[in-house]
């Protein structure tokens, strides 16, 4: 953030006050930008909320499972969820204990990358 910007104390003026100091930045700071971090943050967070609950629809607690593994909160999360659905309705899985016993075949075919699926095998 304040790396193109260049801080100077002016030598016609005493080096205490504030109104000395001048700054010049290659590209002005936009009040906007700081607000992006947390905005982009609390939707991603909404996202996985909602990712959660649609898997609790398909399996009670398997939002939770999803949660704790930390895989609702990437760019390709809504094609995991959409799979692990997928998976779940084509084999007519009903219960977590069903799904822990065939987990490594449900990662596989939402394509997980390997550590979110050790994540969720874990879980």
């Amino acid at each position: 953030r304040f790396a193109n910007t260049k801080v100077g104390i002016s030598k016609d003026r005493g080096a205490d006050t504030d109104a000395n100091l001048r700054t010049s930045s290659a590209a002005p700071a936009t009040a906007a930008a700081p607000a992006a971090a947390p905005a982009a943050a609390a939707a991603a967070s909404a996202f996985a909320v909602g990712f959660a609950a649609e898997l609790d629809l398909a399996i009670p607690g398997l939002g939770e499972v999803a949660t704790k593994a930390k895989v609702l909160h990437f760019p390709n999360s809504p094609e995991y969820v959409k799979q692990v659905l997928a998976w779940i309705a084509e084999h007519e899985l009903a219960e977590l204990e069903e799904l822990a016993e065939v987990v490594e075949n449900v990662t596989g075919f939402a394509g997980m990358p390997e550590l979110p699926s050790k994540r969720f095998l874990r879980e």
